[in-house]
């Protein structure tokens, strides 16, 4: 990976932001081996550079509810911590909704402005996502009763 001058990308309208990933796995090198193949795929996204990505060392940690209720007593966990730069917006909102960072922050600029049809194309994903989302879990959208 090249050296990236994020400023002089942020001086040309991209956005520079940081995202944690984590995962777990009950097998040691699985938990590795799970987010260098996601990071692998977003490393070839289009509209974003990757600037930099380091992982923290492997910990065994105590499962989420799910597991335990399978009996599983223990996990291994690791992170992930990508900084990146995307080219607009709606390539930020994409990442995030495609990969579904543990958390995530906007570094620069300090604002972001959008034009009509990004806000709209935005808005589209999310509702997008959300209908699929509805139907997968319950076979079609819900409606919320006041």
């Amino acid at each position: 990976m090249g050296e990236i001058d994020v400023s002089e990308y942020v001086e040309n309208g991209w956005i520079s932001a940081w995202f944690i990933f984590d995962t777990q796995a009950i097998d040691k090198k699985v938990a590795k081996e799970i987010l260098e193949k996601m990071m692998k795929q977003f490393g070839k996204e289009e509209g974003m550079k990757v600037v930099s990505e380091s992982y923290s060392k492997v910990k065994k940690t105590e499962p989420v509810p799910q597991l335990k209720k399978q009996g599983v007593d223990s996990v291994y966990s690791i992170m992930l911590e990508v900084e990146l730069v995307a080219k607009d917006f709606e390539t930020l909102l994409r990442l995030v909704m495609t990969y579904g960072p543990t958390a995530l922050e906007i570094i620069e600029p300090d604002e972001i402005k959008l034009s009509m049809r990004s806000a709209q194309n935005a808005l589209l994903s999310v509702s997008e996502m959300m209908h699929r989302f509805a139907i997968a879990v319950q076979g079609g959208v819900k409606i919320k009763n006041n």
